[in-house]
Order: structure tokens, then C-alpha cells, then sequence
């Protein structure tokens, strides 16, 4: 997992007929579209800042959803109406074992729910874990009678993942003049004319780009759909309250 680090670099193939590579001009393809950024979430709709301390066994709602704290800092997606998370990762630093995730139902698609310290089961029809639901009930009590393992202050990684929905790409042409370009996921060529093409793309793959006998190949990496984020986090010691 990077660091906010949302879109890799671009990667070049070529391909000609005949056996005969076409020369490509730097960067020859590259993307256009803003690059995303994932910010910490609000946690239980307060901030979640890199130094929040919070406890095991507490029942934490996570939200990605764009927008602001009250202090104005942004949090969760730059963009939530082009992306979505994927994947989210809790690991806590003396535990080997990562943390559970849990995607309730009724939370949106931006949101999932933390213990922080505790791996289990899912429920299936309330998406919360099993030996707390629904033999302790809810809400629980994170300092009551429980099988949180004992451990004591510690750090914990929050990694998450996120995709797009589309990117826009740009496509640079040897010279001026006009092409025939394949776009990925489209079934027929266009003409373009000029210098460069650009796209609004849903999906990764080749672009061919074709001027007579000559057929340039380009790749959209999948890569550029995805970003990746982590924020640390400090999990008081079990028991405390």
C-alpha cells in the first residue's frame, strides 16, 4: 500500500505490421482525468486524525463518503460520484492476525464497521460479527464480559483501496494528420484527426491507433482505476475506559 498515492505511471507497448516498430513520441499516452485522493475517514462522524486513540471492542463506523470535518479538512474520497472502496485492511501492531472487517447492510457502500482488536465471523443477515451478535446484543459493551484477547497500547494500519469508474486518457500521434483509433471496450474505430485523442474510458486495456499500413499499440494499465491510502491509528490497551 502507498500513501495517498493514487495513479502509476504510463506504460508504452508497440506494435507495428511487418515486423516494423513505429517510433512513439514521450509520453505517447497518458491521463488526463484529476487524480483521486483518499483521505482519513470520519470515524463514528467525528475526524479520524493520524493520532486518534481509540478503543478495542468499540463498535467504529467508518465513513468514506466526501466532504469536510467540522474544522474543514477534507475527508474520505476526493470524489465519491467516480470512486468507490474495495478494500479496506485493519492491522493492528501486536496482533498477528489482521482485524475483521464487516460491511453491514444497511451502511453505504463507502462505510464498513471496526473492532478494533477483534477477528470473527460475520453474521450473515446483520453483517456483524457472530459471538457478539447476538449472545451480547447491541450496542455491547466494549468493557464488559467479552473475549477480546488482552493486549496492551499499540498502533494500527488502516489500508484501504479504491476504484474508478472511468478515467480520461490522451493518446499523442507520431505527427498531425488522421488516425483510426480502437478505444478499449469500444467495438468500433473513430477517426481522429490532429495531434492527439483523448477519452473518457471505463475500463483498461490496448488502444490501437492506426494510419494506413501502420498500427501503433498502446496500454492502459488497470492501474490507473485503483489508488491506494493508509492512515496509522493508536488502539488503547484492552480493558481501559
Amino acid at each position: 500500500m502507498k500513501k495517498q498515492v493514487a495513479i502509476l505511471g504510463a506504460v508504452l507497448l508497440l506494435a507495428a505490421l511487418s515486423g516494423c516498430i513505429q517510433p512513439i513520441p514521450d509520453p505517447g499516452i497518458r491521463l488526463i482525468s484529476a487524480e483521486g485522493v483518499l483521505y482519513p475517514p470520519l470515524c463514528n462522524g467525528i475526524p479520524l486524525h493520524y493520532d486518534a486513540n481509540v478503543q478495542p471492542g468499540d463498535k467504529l463506523v467508518l465513513d468514506w463518503g466526501t466532504g469536510k470535518d467540522q474544522y474543514g479538512n477534507h475527508v474520505g474520497l476526493s470524489d465519491d460520484q467516480r470512486w468507490t472502496i474495495r478494500e479496506v485492511r485493519f492491522q493492528c501492531d501486536v496482533k498477528p492476525e489482521e482485524d475483521t472487517v464487516f460491511w453491514p447492510a444497511n451502511l453505504g457502500e463507502n462505510q464498513c464497521v471496526w473492532f478494533p482488536g477483534w477477528t470473527a465471523p460475520i453474521e450473515m443477515i446483520s453483517g456483524l460479527p457472530l459471538p457478539m451478535y447476538p449472545l451480547e446484543g447491541y450496542p455491547w459493551d466494549s468493557c464488559g464480559s467479552h473475549v477480546l484477547p488482552d493486549m496492551p497500547s499499540q498502533g494500527a494500519t488502516i489500508a484501504v483501496s479504491a476504484e474508478a469508474s472511468w478515467i480520461e486518457v490522451e493518446v499523442v500521434f507520431v505527427e498531425a494528420g488522421d488516425y483510426q483509433v480502437q478505444w478499449p471496450g469500444e467495438m468500433l474505430a473513430v477517426q481522429a484527426s490532429g495531434e492527439s485523442a483523448s477519452r473518457r474510458l471505463s475500463e483498461s486495456g490496448d488502444v490501437v491507433v492506426t494510419q494506413g499500413a501502420q498500427t501503433w499499440t498502446f496500454i492502459v494499465p488497470a492501474a490507473w482505476f485503483w489508488m491506494d491510502a493508509e492512515v496509522r491509528v493508536r488502539v488503547g490497551p484492552t480493558g481501559t475506559c
